[in-house]
């Protein structure tokens, strides 16, 4: 069995993300960031308010390897935070909620 490419599954984006999946990932991002974090998943990207401590955590998890590209750091000026964004991920939907 062949093993599909990261870039192949986001092509194909057909399924729709839960609310156990995002439960899970914002678990598992919380727990990364050691913080509180507010998370939204839309259109296929991850977007992580924070501290600017929380979200280096989650840009050095995510990059320390240097597999995953897809990962963005930056101030958001009209959310007066910090925000880290994990993208194309091969998933569609619009969940948010705030994870202490």
């Amino acid at each position: 069995m062949k093993m599909k490419k990261w870039n192949e599954m986001v092509a194909e984006k057909t399924s729709e993300m839960t609310e156990p999946q995002f439960e899970r990932t914002g678990k598992m991002l919380k727990k990364i960031a050691d913080e509180k974090l507010s998370i939204r998943f839309m259109s296929n990207t991850f977007n992580c308010f924070g501290s600017e401590l929380a979200t280096l955590r989650l840009w050095h998890h995510y990059t320390k390897g240097g597999t995953i590209k897809d990962v963005r750091l930056q101030y958001s000026k009209n959310m007066k935070s910090w925000l880290f964004q994990l993208e194309n991920i091969p998933l569609s939907g619009d969940i948010e909620q705030t994870f202490y």
